[in-house]
């Protein structure tokens, strides 16, 4: 399976196994870092967990025009 990141080389933060909240600008950095590859995954889990969470698909759709 190929890196969800560019050159495979993650963000350090998202090398954690504990829990941690992550920051609006650590999270924009993670994704800006991510392969076309790996922000379709990561898409498709959003979608897969906002709507295993109860979210209709219009509701998922407008949160992420938000």
């Amino acid at each position: 399976m190929s890196s969800i990141f560019l050159n495979g080389k993650q963000p350090p933060y998202m090398e954690g196994t504990e829990y941690l909240a992550l920051s609006d600008g650590q999270v924009q950095h993670a994704v800006m870092s991510m392969t076309y590859s790996g922000k379709e995954r990561a898409a498709a889990v959003a979608i897969l967990t906002l709507n295993k969470q109860g979210l209709s698909p219009a509701q998922i759709v407008s949160l992420i025009e938000e």
